[in-house]
């Protein structure tokens, strides 16, 4: 899993959330750009070879629900 929520001037690391592969090869990623550069991949190098969400790379994202834990002391200390 890659997790990177903030922009760092000068820094070539992606924004996004990514599943399964390597960066830039993610079984699903999840761009800040969510709406054109998010995507599905058939196969990566973690995940078993298939489809999880249809036929196509394609990711036509709903909804997303974001669970947090650690209340305001963690909030605090991010």
């Amino acid at each position: 899993m890659y997790l990177n929520s903030t922009k760092v001037e000068g820094s070539d690391k992606v924004q996004g959330l990514g599943f399964g592969g390597m960066i830039g090869e993610f079984r699903l990623w999840i761009d800040n750009d969510i709406d054109t550069k998010s995507y599905l991949r058939p196969k990566d190098k973690t995940y078993e070879i298939g489809y999880i969400a249809g036929k196509n790379n394609t990711l036509n994202l709903q909804r997303i629900e974001i669970i947090v834990f650690g209340g305001e002391e963690g909030l605090a200390e991010r």
